[in-house]
């Protein structure tokens, strides 16, 4: 059918990147859009310059009953809560409600390999698709990385595979994504400002795995397995795990640096080993090891992918040195937006009881346990210089262990974090909150992480 929402009321909420994106598919599908927001802000306005010259009714800066209804098909952007203003709109209208990352799915004719977790998507799926394409394979990377599905779906380039990285907010109204195989990294807290507990966020993050087929590939840390919601939420499904704990056993297992993989008649055979990949730390081998577990899924076996792996490289603001001065390494980590991040940063740059670090944190509060970091901090941690909207909140409990100090902007935390290891060590930028307080994003955060670096300790 050529135009299969042909006289459908289409309503996109959030004018983001995504929602943009889910417009133009919906009109080209045939579809009378509406497009809603509640910000008018100048960035906006310019995201949407030209959607109303193609027929798009645009509704910006306005309360969530400017619209009244009825629509045929609501379509809600990452950024738009369910329990806001307008998600309760959307709700209250009595008709589909489904997540961009759904609703370009239905329209992408390619198999999908999806990847979730806390921690490690982004690496991930640039890993994967890095391997694939060097593979021979047509390979995009979309979703959370920053190209939307829906934009996929409405270029409709030539393809044998999409890699999609997806957050808990797009896992929200998934209904019919149907991805080939999908893998779940890891689960720690993370954005519960938005989902209100860990046992509503695990469950998020499980329906992406609940979306995969009977018989299709889940791919999954072998310790997550033992809890129920998520034995449930893979049962029928063919599940390959992999773990970097001693003694626990599971498909893939990284022991000393080692990944080994288990083969068909039940022993482990030595893939490949740390020290010949550019990545480091366990956080990075479990990536590894889930980059196999979905190359095999699309073909591509491990002999084929660990040439290819050795030449992959990751990229900006995840542990990237930007500056070497005067002995100072300075080290941006602006995409670790959670604790988690924050500890695997320290435990890969740290130098054992030497607390050499001089760290840079703080941002948008996600309402996450700041304590479980204490023990890196003590170790690794020399001062911590916060920024940011939370920064009262993190100098209150990192501050029983570790030397604080607020500042507000970041190029006096560079200057004076450059200053307390002066000598010998590492300013680090690994900030465990979001940016959108004083940055655009943790791409923003990241550069002027740098300028600061540049400007204030010239070359």
């Amino acid at each position: 059918m050529k135009n299969p929402l042909a006289n459908q009321r289409i309503v996109v909420m959030g004018a983001g990147a995504s929602g943009v994106a889910a417009v133009r598919l919906a009109l080209s599908l045939g579809g009378k859009v509406t497009l809603l927001d509640s910000s008018n802000q100048e960035a906006v306005c310019r995201r949407v310059a030209g959607l109303a010259e193609s027929g798009v009714e645009v509704l910006l800066g306005r309360p969530a009953d400017a619209w009244s209804g009825p629509a045929d098909l609501v379509v809600v952007s990452p950024g738009v809560a369910a329990d806001s203003a307008l998600g309760r709109k959307a709700g209250a209208w009595g008709c589909p409600v489904v997540s961009e990352l759904a609703f370009g799915g239905r329209y992408c004719p390619w198999p999908m390999l999806a990847v979730t977790g806390t921690n490690g998507k982004t690496t991930t799926v640039e890993m994967l698709t890095h391997c694939l394409r060097h593979a021979g394979l047509r390979v995009e990377a979309a979703g959370n990385i920053g190209l939307p599905l829906a934009e996929v779906a409405w270029r409709k380039p030539e393809l044998d595979f999409l890699v999609v990285e997806v957050s808990s907010f797009q896992l929200e109204n998934i209904s019919d994504f149907a991805p080939q195989a999908a893998a779940l990294l890891n689960v720690t807290p993370d954005h519960l400002s938005r989902h209100g507990d860990m046992a509503t966020y695990l469950d998020v993050k499980l329906a992406l795995l609940r979306a995969l087929a009977p018989g299709r590939t889940a791919v999954i840390r072998a310790d997550l397995i033992s809890h129920p919601a998520v034995a449930a939420a893979v049962a029928g499904r063919r599940v390959v795990t992999f773990t970097t704990e001693a003694g626990v056993d599971a498909d893939f297992r990284a022991v000393d640096g080692v990944i080994w993989r288990r083969e068909p008649a039940g022993s482990h055979q030595q893939v490949v080993a740390e020290s010949d990949l550019s990545v480091r730390g366990r956080h990075n081998l479990e990536n590894v090891m889930a980059v196999l577990a979905l190359a095999e899924a699309a073909g591509v076996t491990t002999a084929q992918a660990v040439p290819l792996l050795r030449d992959f490289r990751t990229g900006a603001h995840r542990l990237q040195t930007i500056a070497v001065r005067d002995g100072v390494q300075f080290i941006d980590d602006s995409k670790a937006t959670n604790v988690d991040a924050l500890a695997q940063a320290l435990l890969q740059v740290g130098h054992a009881d030497q607390a050499d670090i001089a760290l840079i944190a703080g941002g948008v509060d996600k309402g996450c346990e700041l304590d479980e970091v204490l023990p890196e901090l003590r170790r690794y941690v020399r001062k911590v210089f916060l920024l940011g909207s939370c920064r009262e909140r993190l100098a209150a409990s990192w501050g029983r262990v570790v030397p604080v100090e607020t500042c507000d902007g970041m190029a006096e935390a560079v200057a004076k974090a450059a200053a307390c290891v002066a000598g010998g060590g590492t300013v680090l930028l690994s900030p465990a909150c979001a940016s959108q307080d004083m940055f655009t994003d943790y791409v923003h955060r990241g550069a002027c992480f740098a300028e600061a670096v540049n400007s204030v300790l010239p070359a």
